[in-house]
């Protein structure tokens, strides 16, 4: 589930940097809810943890290269949402709004099992 929750946070994060680039993101979905499921399963310290790790991935990338200024990149986010990429998600589904799925954040388990 870490190697999953990261490469899902790496996933949103250059997302949310190419939306400010370029104008489109990577991921055109709101990832709330998932992020709020995995800091209850893995425990929110060791979910920062993991967030601020990518936080620190993404800044690198985004100093160490010019992916964020890349003119190719800019046409490509521009043809994407001139074509609909914003209304990609409607045709996507979602567990956490799925009817048969139901999230109870009202237990707690007990600390020595929450990792």
């Amino acid at each position: 589930m870490t190697r999953a929750y990261l490469t899902h946070r790496l996933i949103e994060e250059v997302s949310d940097r190419l939306l400010i680039t370029c104008g489109a993101p990577l991921a055109p979905m709101d990832m709330t809810m998932a992020n709020i499921v995995v800091h209850h399963l893995l425990g929110e310290d060791f979910a920062n943890q993991l967030d601020l790790a990518v936080h620190y991935a993404v800044e690198a990338l985004f100093q160490s290269s010019q992916l964020g200024g890349d003119a190719t990149l800019k046409r490509f986010a521009a043809q994407h949402s001139d074509s609909g990429w914003a209304q990609s998600p409607e045709h996507w589904s979602c567990m956490a709004e799925d009817s048969a799925v139901r999230l109870n954040f009202s237990t707690h388990l007990p600390k020595e099992t929450e990792h």
